[in-house]
């Protein structure tokens, strides 16, 4: 199937027959690796920057019970808010 404008393939409507999933044969898993210790501290900074960047501009930041971090720009004035992951009423 050819990619569309964006460089993007889509699925087609038809599923992949028998023969051509039997002609691919097996493919062996990798083992899993930890990522490089570089990736890890880079993506420490961002997340650092990115909180700092949110505290600077008055943001609230509350916790969900399922691990969620809300932010609430300085105008939120709702005595409550809800997750958008679980759903739970999260108070202000």
């Amino acid at each position: 199937m050819p990619p569309n404008e964006l460089g993007e393939v889509h699925a087609s409507e038809e599923p992949i027959s028998a023969a051509a999933a039997t002609a691919a044969g097996t493919v062996a898993l990798r083992a899993a690796q930890p990522e490089a210790p570089e990736k890890l501290e880079e993506v420490q900074r961002a997340r650092e920057t990115s909180n700092l960047l949110w505290n600077l501009s008055d943001y609230k930041t509350i916790t969900c019970a399922c691990g969620t971090k809300l932010r609430l720009p300085p105008s939120f004035k709702e005595p409550a808010i809800r997750c958008p992951h679980c759903g739970r009423m999260n108070p202000v």
